[in-house]
């Protein structure tokens, strides 16, 4: 489950507080109201109910000032449990910080179900009931490629109609490797022979944006062609290799306008002819508190995934593919023979083997772990 929410309501809250900036002399003089340094402590809610049979995680956390630079503080030693109208619970365990997880949980009993929190200040949260949506499976994920990169595409359709509204969550795998393999070390007097695979490894991102979409407009329940993600022809992302995994959720109409209203809020901000920020709505209330506000919104759906590859030899020929590397730059060490006081000068203390002679350049350059893992994913 994509964790942005504390982020994008900051930036939201930022943009709209912000307000405009005053012209005193010629000059830009920024306008900095005193709400801009309030608004910490309210609770943010972030996750759903999985009745797919998979792993249901809630994420608490707690809103900071605008300024604060640290990550927001999660909401430790809760009492997390979702309650069906029939009277069934199951208890969620918090297993790291701030994350509650519960293995398993309902699936088609026809129940409705609501979340309910307890802080280890006593403070209590209580959601609405929501019925469980049944998520209709991923059709495709498809792509194309035109002079300026590749478009990325999710289809589905539910033949019986009944779920109208979407959203989307992906993650992005792709290989890369560094500029010069890695052979020996010069470490403390000594030439060592490295043992690590540190030149090919993987990287891995999760979508940033909120992606949600609706056939409510249309006779049929059928999504196509609804834009995931884009890739510029010179992105280091495909040079190798390249995976995405997309989830897909049914939603609520509910849900469906509270996802679209924190779109609405967090990425179409800048100009004055952009919609203005409003009031995001959650479904989840204090209950010792009723004018705390809470943000976030709890569902419950079955959890639909597909995953697609992407090889260089698909592509355009002629495209500029990045390394992430071309920064990089080396010395080169000629020598016929090596020992360690052959390399007591050396600007940078690793060693790579070229021909009849040596390259030193920086621990970046050479070790892919900087910027990814060196463990290769099941899936790959």
């Amino acid at each position: 489950m994509l964790s942005i929410l504390p982020f994008l309501l900051r930036l939201a809250r930022a943009v709209a507080l912000a307000g405009p900036v005053l012209l005193v002399n010629g000059c830009l003089q920024p306008f900095n109201p005193p709400e801009i340094s309030g608004g910490a402590g309210f609770l943010v809610v972030e996750g759903f109910l999985n009745t797919g049979g998979d792993t249901t995680t809630i994420r608490l956390s707690r809103t900071q000032n605008l300024t604060d630079a640290e990550a927001p503080p999660v909401e430790t030693r809760a009492q997390v449990r979702i309650e069906g109208d029939r009277g069934t619970i199951y208890a969620l365990q918090e297993e790291t910080p701030g994350q509650y997880r519960l293995a398993g949980g309902p699936s088609g009993d026809g129940q409705q179900y609501r979340l309910r929190i307890r802080t280890g200040r006593g403070q209590e949260y209580l959601s609405d009931y929501v019925p469980v949506k049944a998520t209709p499976p991923i059709d495709s994920v498809t792509w194309a490629s035109s002079g300026e990169g590749v478009q990325l595409y999710v289809n589905t359709h539910d033949p019986a109609g009944n779920t109208r509204y979407y959203r989307w969550e992906f993650s992005e795998t792709w290989e890369f490797t560094t500029p010069f393999l890695h052979v020996y070390t010069y470490r403390k007097g000594e030439v060592e022979y490295n043992l690590e695979n540190t030149f090919r490894c993987w990287a891995n991102t999760v979508s940033r944006n909120i992606l949600v979409g609706t056939s409510s407009r249309l006779n049929e329940d059928i999504i196509y062609q609804y834009p995931l993600q884009f890739l510029p022809f010179d992105s280091e992302k495909h040079r190798i290799r390249y995976s995405i995994l997309v989830k897909q959720y049914g939603l609520t109409r509910e849900g469906y306008e509270y996802w679209l209203n924190v779109k609405r809020n967090t990425e179409n901000l800048g100009t004055l002819f952009d919609p203005q920020p409003s009031q995001v709505s959650s479904n989840i209330r204090p209950v010792n508190n009723p004018g705390e506000p809470v943000l976030g919104f709890f569902s419950a759906s079955s959890e639909q995934e597909k995953r697609i590859f992407i090889s260089p030899n698909e592509l355009p020929r002629g495209w500029r593919r990045i390394t992430g590397y071309e920064s990089c730059k080396a010395e080169t060490l000629m020598v016929e023979n090596y020992t360690p006081t052959v390399f007591a000068n050396m600007t940078f203390p690793v060693i790579v083997n070229v021909n009849s002679g040596f390259i030193t350049t920086e621990d970046y350059c050479l070790d892919c772990r900087f910027r990814g893992v060196n463990k290769q994913p099941p899936f790959w």
